[in-house]
């Protein structure tokens, strides 16, 4: 091979790989490529970072976008595309624009970077949140010391900066059940760990309500938005959560369930074990692992489909990580994490696709430039609110 098609080759997949696209004979060939040097890590890291910077990238925008890709279609047709290249039609703007930019380090002299407007800073959310007790007093996590808040509940407990953890009382059957709930803002996320030893990571603009010790023959909890659940097995003591309409049973397992007010389905996705998921109406599925089972919320139709889990839950893996997505399902989620509100010029823009994998925990603008690398749009900042363009030619 010669030394120009192994660059180019490692392009393409580094370009897939800033736009999760990777495949998993892919991935192999990039983490063998990485572990090669610490230059070649070093270069990766600075590519992931700060990848819209080039001057190739400057060039790429006076393109007229769609005489340039009805160019590029009709040349891949006439030629045999080669095993490690990207499928450069389906994904144009998330992986095209990234190999170029790929590119441009690997067999440029010099890495002039072009000037760009830059967008206001927003920074990514952290941890946070709130504990309202059950009878009502809501407690910020963040302002408040451990002790203190033993004295509040009346519960054993150890609490840090990103973790809440419930201990079990060996104390006499309740004569009724005493709920709390642990309300995850927008621009927050939170780990829980309940009683039993059940790990709950709640994502942004989400809430659990629970019980502090679970008793009788069941362990069930309420849900309203995300959150991935590592359960504690307990034979004798099924695990239920409801969320949106949707009721996930289990023994002990992992899985991940999103169900936002704002979403037209509850979903659940398997990482590992057994579930069942059923409806009010009386359907129900079991899903093995890597299997999704959907609520639609019109409808009331429970479906299950093969998935690819890591994508389910890349989020509690610090990525914000999509493939083929439209784009207004993306922003929901970046509207969540962010804190911040997206208006789109025309509805036309929010079916536009993408695909990224990015760092969560990094500000906003490498993502927002993910998107405006197509061309076709543009997205400007004011305040907390982010406008999505047309791009003007």
């Amino acid at each position: 091979m010669s030394l120009e098609k192994y660059h180019f080759d490692i392009a393409a997949l580094v370009g897939k790989s800033l736009a999760g696209q990777l495949n998993q004979e892919e991935q192999s060939v990039l983490d063998g490529w990485l572990a090669e040097s610490e230059e070649n890590r070093e270069w990766y890291a600075q590519i992931s970072a700060e990848p819209f910077k080039l001057k190739k990238l400057e060039a790429l925008k006076q393109i007229d976008s769609k005489s340039a890709w009805a160019g590029l279609k009709k040349k891949q047709r006439g030629k045999k595309q080669r095993r490690l290249m990207p499928v450069w039609i389906k994904y144009a703007a998330a992986v095209i624009l990234p190999i170029a930019i790929v590119m441009g380090y690997l067999f440029s002299d010099n890495l002039n970077v072009f000037k760009r407007n830059e967008l206001p800073e927003i920074s990514p959310g952290f941890s946070q949140a709130t504990l309202v007790l059950d009878n009502g007093k809501a407690i910020r996590l963040n302002d408040i010391e451990e002790n203190a808040l033993r004295v509040e509940t009346g519960a054993e407990l150890k609490l840090s900066e990103k973790h809440l953890a419930y201990e079990q009382l060996k104390t006499e059957k309740a004569a009724k059940p005493v709920y709390n709930q642990l309300i995850v803002p927008r621009g927050g996320e939170y780990v829980l760990t309940l009683s039993d030893g059940t790990e709950v990571y709640l994502n942004a603009d989400s809430r659990l309500r629970f019980p502090v010790n679970f008793e009788g023959n069941i362990r069930k909890v309420e849900l309203e938005g995300e959150a991935y659940f590592k359960v504690a097995h307990n034979k004798a003591k099924p695990f239920i959560v409801n969320a949106g309409g949707m009721d996930v049973r289990v023994l002990g397992t992992e899985f991940n369930i999103s169900a936002y007010k704002d979403e037209p389905a509850v979903y659940t996705t398997l990482v590992n074990g057994s579930v069942s998921a059923s409806t009010a109406d009386g359907e129900s599925t079991i899903l093995v692992p890597g299997e999704q089972a959907a609520l639609e919320i019109r409808s009331g139709r429970l479906t299950k489909q093969t998935v690819d889990v890591s994508f389910a839950t890349a989020w509690r893996n610090g990525r914000i990580r999509f493939r083929d997505r439209p784009l207004d399902e993306i922003m929901s989620n970046v509207e969540r994490w962010y804190d911040v509100k997206v208006i789109y010029e025309d509805d036309d823009l929010r079916k536009m696709t993408f695909g990224c994998n990015l760092d969560r925990y990094s500000n906003i603008e490498p993502l927002l430039k993910v998107f405006e690398a197509n061309g076709l749009l543009t997205m400007s900042i004011n305040d907390r609110v982010i406008t999505v363009r047309h791009a003007s030619h």
